[in-house]
């Protein structure tokens, strides 16, 4: 078939530019887009590709695990449209002041949920844990949470009983 000999080609190919031609424009088989973008290794080639929102499924899968770039990420996980690639984007990301933000800021309680299970700091996990408006990102906060003190502040002082029970589970699991 015609796309098995197009497959075969970009299995030789290593002209990132031809390869990048293939990877962007190529709807007629997934497989051969998805060869040629495993060939690539120009991160803003490969932002683009995700950033497309014709791209999706397991071609978007392809491209965008290849991405490590930070900054590449950061920009996804913050101004995407798509709460999918953001959560995505997020569960790379590095950078605590980014996550931080994330975690606070987005409108999405599943983005906030992938920041939330990315940060180490202790203070923002517990001013989420009490002051978020969606009880699933509240959880996640106090099941991130390793800090006997706050947690016990948490377990004792918050008036919400949902999250001073979680609190208390918490607390029981790392004794």
């Amino acid at each position: 078939t015609d796309y098995s000999i197009r497959l075969e080609a970009v299995k030789r190919l290593t002209d990132q530019s031809v390869l990048t031609k293939i990877a962007l424009k190529d709807n007629e088989a997934g497989i051969v887009r998805e060869a040629a973008i495993e060939k690539l290794t120009d991160q803003s080639i490969l932002a683009k590709i995700v950033s497309n929102k014709y791209v999706t499924g397991h071609t978007w899968d392809t491209a965008f695990n290849k991405l490590t770039d930070q900054s590449i990420l950061v920009n996804i996980a913050m101004k995407n449209e798509s709460e999918y690639a953001r959560s995505a984007a997020t569960k790379k990301l590095t950078d605590q002041s980014i996550l931080a933000k994330i975690a606070v800021q987005d409108d999405s309680k599943y983005v906030r949920i992938a920041a939330v299970k990315q940060l180490t700091g202790q203070l923002i996990m517990a001013k989420i844990a009490v002051k978020d408006n969606d009880s699933d990102v509240r959880v996640a906060a106090i099941k991130n949470l390793t800090d006997r003190s706050i947690l016990e502040t948490i377990a004792k002082g918050c008036k919400i009983g949902f999250v001073n029970k979680a609190a208390k589970l918490r607390l029981s699991a790392i004794k």
